[in-house]
């Protein structure tokens, strides 16, 4: 009996590893590109500068800082359905940060870099197909879903 307990054991810290830190025989999934600096006349400057800073400390006057930024990208690309997608994602996933701050999942802060990410490339290149951007927005919104049900799941 003792014996199979001990497997049980032994099973279930085995799955948490593999949950933690993957299957070593699959490649290591790609890391997400490094940020770069907007130029300081790019509608993002100020967008990047508060995604940074919450990877430092996540306060209601950054957040705040940030719901304020995002509304006002939305209106300037109010126009441009798929920037304004990216918005959208970009003001749900801040929100939740906002009102969870420290306790907020961690793939939260992720997301929210790589919305931010995707949306400056995005904005920065105005002869992408609009096929890949639809294809990048895809891509987030998947991600976003991923991240509820993860949520939904731990509670």
């Amino acid at each position: 009996m003792n014996n199979n307990k001990d497997d049980a054991i032994v099973t279930e810290v085995t799955d948490r590893l593999d949950e933690l830190f993957g299957d070593y025989g699959s490649p290591p999934e790609p890391a997400p590109p490094v940020a770069t600096q907007p130029a300081k006349d790019s509608p993002f400057f100020d967008l990047n500068a508060i995604v940074l800073s919450i990877d430092w400390e996540i306060t209601d006057e950054i957040m705040e800082r940030f719901i304020k930024e995002v509304s006002r990208l939305k209106e300037m690309f109010r126009d441009d359905k798929i920037m304004f997608m990216f918005l959208q994602l970009q003001s749900s996933v801040g929100r939740y940060i906002s009102a969870k701050k420290a306790k907020a999942h961690p793939e939260a802060i992720k997301l929210l870099h790589s919305v931010y990410q995707n949306l400056e490339t995005i904005g920065s290149s105005p002869e992408m197909p609009d096929a890949e951007k639809k294809s990048r927005l895809s891509t987030q919104v998947k991600k976003l879903k991923d991240l509820k049900r993860r949520i939904l799941m731990a509670k």
